[in-house]
């Protein structure tokens, strides 16, 4: 099948996809994320619906898969949480799964995790360096300085926080998660491993290991 080709039945399969979410969700998740992020843009198309709540939502590209996840709150405001995976993750992994063998993280969440360090460039001496002084991710603050930045509320800044980040790092951020390119996959690995054994008191650690019985380093 041509790109063209493969292209058209994507998009063929996101139309269907939308026809079965409830208006509530088109509005407060799709919309949304078509309006700060353009996914299509990225070569990202929605690709699975967990239903019958429609609230979590994934896209794939040829690279890497994004999950969307709405929490509906009328008194607080919305919330959407954003996690990437490789293309081997199954559309029913919440969080972990078992890999060639081994338990293992399958969703990330490049800004929570130390995840934005290794696209920085940052060492892991470096990073735990930042954990110890409690430096934030930098593209946080650039954009809080925007004009959406300072506009936007809840959901819509998360987003759009998240679309100035795919501006900011670009292919960068999805070859990360590209099955096609191990080697980068590895050196991740390995600088988590090193970045959490200089932390060895890091909440990541010991929630990790007491809820899931497993790292912060095991990702796959």
């Amino acid at each position: 099948m041509s790109i063209a080709a493969d292209e058209g039945v994507r998009a063929e399969k996101e139309r269907e996809l939308k026809q079965q979410l409830r208006p509530e969700i088109l509005v407060g998740l799709i919309e949304r994320l078509e309006r700060f992020l353009d996914p299509a843009r990225c070569e990202l198309r929605l690709s699975y619906v967990r239903l019958p709540t429609g609230r979590n939502v994934i896209y794939d590209s040829p690279k890497c898969r994004v999950k969307f996840s709405l929490l509906i709150d009328k008194r607080e405001g919305d919330e959407i949480d954003i996690w990437y995976a490789r293309s081997h993750v199954p559309n029913d992994v919440d969080l972990v799964m078992d890999w060639r063998g081994e338990r293992c993280f399958a969703w990330h969440d490049i800004v929570v995790g130390p995840h934005w360090e290794f696209l920085e460039g940052s060492s892991a001496q470096e990073a735990a360096e930042h954990f110890r002084a409690r430096v934030r991710w930098p593209l946080h603050a650039a954009f809080s300085a925007t004009e959406l930045g300072r506009t936007l509320k809840r959901a819509d800044w998360s987003v759009a926080q998240e679309g100035y980040l795919w501006q900011q790092y670009g292919e960068r951020l999805f070859s990360l998660f590209d099955v096609g390119q191990p080697a980068q996959w590895e050196e991740l690995r390995s600088f988590l491993r090193e970045y959490y054994e200089l932390l060895p008191d890091h909440p990541f650690i010991w929630r990790n290991l007491e809820v899931w019985g497993i790292p912060p380093w095991n990702v796959c």
